[in-house]
């Protein structure tokens, strides 16, 4: 009897020739997909800020927008945000053609017409702003300019920030008591400066020093000028990112805060008093210094950084890593607390504000996904043709 002979009667699979041709076929995808990631690598952001104010008493009042009641225009700033779209609404009625604005010492403030409001009257003022923040989530940037140590030296700059660079120590930056001395942040300032060759070693030890030694204390209600929070050895980020932009100041650095806010998925915060009720949505106030040199700027971190690059908090300070920093103003000279400060029309007004920030997913996160899945079938027909040699 002959043995019976098995016969596979299957595919012989895709051979090099097919593979190479699905390969070369697969590469205009691949670069269509690159132009898209790049054109679509920013994050949309619509922050919405809604003013209702009442009069609860038994005269006529005036209510607006203002220096009083401070809403900031975010402004553009190269390599990290666009104001794409601002809309003021009064009571869904869209006023935006009659409002202006007005700058506050680094930020610009919007201004709308008066409203008299009779009592027992109420009236909602809607503040929408489009934001696009470009793409730098984990350190990885396509449309983002990595601002490091390194460009103090560089000859990249921009011109937005460099204007708001200052040196004043008047009024708020120096400010002592009884109790806080303001000589302690001057010797602090030149302890600095014994063990530094460089500005850009300062700026790091002056980051360093206050992140180790200013414990984080987010219980702080107004921010509290660089004596204070140095005697007291505490303090939220506006508090410590103060301290940081004096003791640049000391020593000729221009410096400036900012203002900011970070997206925070289901955050919520509520500030309120007899008159005044503030709610914050996936979004919570942000203070860090920006260091300056002739015509260019670094950020300076203490409280929102990773460790990446030479310096954590300048590298990995949360507006050169992530895209969900965004700044709202730029605090030169006034006193910080200023633009914090509402300032209500009359003792019988009401004002309740609501503050949301919504992330709009876009296009690149799918792209990314689909890009990568991609490259990782063209690594492993490389490795397949390797083998099959």
């Amino acid at each position: 009897m002959k043995p019976i002979t098995e016969v596979y009667c299957g595919s012989k699979g895709l051979g090099k020739v097919e593979i190479v041709i699905i390969v070369l076929l697969l590469l205009p995808f691949f670069f269509v997909l690159m132009l898209l990631l790049v054109k679509f690598g920013v994050t949309v952001y619509e922050y919405r800020t809604t003013f209702i104010f009442e009069n609860r008493g038994t005269t006529a009042i005036d209510v607006n927008l203002g220096d009083d009641v401070k809403e900031f225009v975010v402004p553009d700033i190269p390599g990290w945000q666009k104001l794409d779209k601002l809309t003021v609404y009064l009571n869904g009625k869209d006023i935006t053609d009659i409002c202006v604005t007005a700058e506050y010492d680094g930020g610009s403030l919007i201004k709308t017409p008066s409203y008299r409001l009779k009592p027992g009257e109420s009236v909602n003022i809607t503040v929408i702003q489009r934001i696009l923040v470009y793409w730098a989530e984990s350190g990885f940037t396509i449309n983002r300019k990595m601002l490091t140590l390194s460009s103090l030296y560089s000859g990249e700059y921009s011109d937005f920030l460099t204007k708001y660079a200052s040196t004043n120590l008047n009024g708020f930056w120096s400010r002592e008591s009884s109790i806080y001395s303001w000589k302690s942040v001057v010797e602090l300032a030149e302890d600095l400066e014994t063990n530094v060759n460089s500005t850009v070693e300062y700026i790091h030890m002056v980051a360093k020093w206050v992140d180790e030694n200013i414990a984080y204390d987010r219980e702080t209600l107004k921010i509290k000028c660089p004596a204070e929070t140095l005697y007291e050895r505490k303090g939220a980020c506006g508090d410590r990112a103060a301290l940081v932009t004096t003791l640049l100041r000391l020593k000729e650095i221009p410096s400036f805060l900012c203002l900011s806010i970070v997206y925070e998925k289901n955050f919520s915060m509520n500030i309120s008093s007899s008159s005044l009720l503030l709610y914050y949505r996936n979004a919570a106030l942000h203070i860090f210094s920006m260091a300056c040199k002739e015509r260019t700027c670094v950020p300076v971190d203490t409280t929102v950084k990773m460790s990446y690059g030479r310096s954590p908090y300048v590298d990995g300070a949360g507006i050169n890593i992530s895209d969900k920093v965004i700044i709202l103003a730029i605090i030169k000279d006034k006193d910080p607390n200023d633009y914090l400060t509402i300032t209500l029309p009359s003792s019988s007004t009401v004002l309740i504000i609501s503050k949301t920030l919504q992330r709009n997913e876009v296009l690149r996160e799918n792209l990314l996904i689909f890009l990568t899945a991609i490259i990782l079938f063209m690594a492993l027909v490389l490795v397949y043709i390797r083998e099959e040699k």
